[in-house]
């Protein structure tokens, strides 16, 4: 179990997610900033912002901190979001 107030490693996963079986399918490799709003008020209780360089379509992406302490090696979800790709329109 990782001392959250001892010094780590850490680094980010992020993975598209199976909707029938909540499992990790696909890991994304290109993602290039996420931000993670909690809002104990909203319905969802928050929301997430991806910036991925690919459109993955709309799928479910689950984010994961992974920490390195003492040699051990652990995840920890974040949340799981479901992502849209932003609309865009060209009247040429």
């Amino acid at each position: 179990m990782v001392d959250w107030t001892k010094s780590m490693q850490q680094t980010f996963e992020y993975y598209i997610v199976d909707p029938n079986t909540w499992a990790d399918i696909k890991p994304i490799n290109n993602v290039k900033s996420c931000n993670i709003n909690r809002d104990s008020d909203s319905e969802t209780l928050g929301s997430a912002s991806i910036d991925i360089t690919e459109s993955v379509g709309e799928c479910y992406i689950r984010v994961y901190l992974v920490t390195i302490q003492n040699g051990i090696t652990e995840r920890h979800p974040l949340g799981t979001f479901l992502v849209q790709t932003p609309s865009s329109s060209f009247d040429g």
